[in-house]
């Protein structure tokens, strides 16, 4: 996965990533939480999951809160920070459709009750 400082597959290194902070934090893997629920990701996906709910979860530990509203111009905050971020992932990681992230965010939410 490294050579020489260098990430050689940036999907599974943000993935090994992830379930180590998930580890660390005591949240449930997102691999668990997509079998709770039925829904298969894939790669991609769930990458982007985890980047929701990292969003999430730092926001909400530290007293914020994203907004999301797909019949304001922005969408919300959270749909404004996801934009921006875009611009410094991979391309096509940031879904356009509102309608997945405010899925992801009602799963986080309803996940973080366990």
């Amino acid at each position: 996965m490294f050579a020489a400082g260098e990430i050689n597959d940036l999907s599974t290194t943000i993935l090994n990533i992830s379930m180590l902070l998930d580890e660390a934090l005591g949240r449930p893997p997102a691999s668990k939480s997509a079998k709770v629920f039925g829904r298969s990701h894939m790669a991609r996906d769930q990458i982007f999951r985890e980047l929701v709910f990292a969003l999430l979860f730092a926001t909400e530990e530290t007293g914020g809160h994203f907004t999301l509203n797909r019949n304001s111009p922005g969408g919300g905050t959270l749909a404004l920070a996801l934009s921006r971020l875009s611009e410094h992932l991979p391309k096509g990681l940031v879904p356009r459709p509102l309608i997945t992230i405010r899925r992801l965010k009602e799963d986080f939410y309803r996940l973080r009750r366990f």
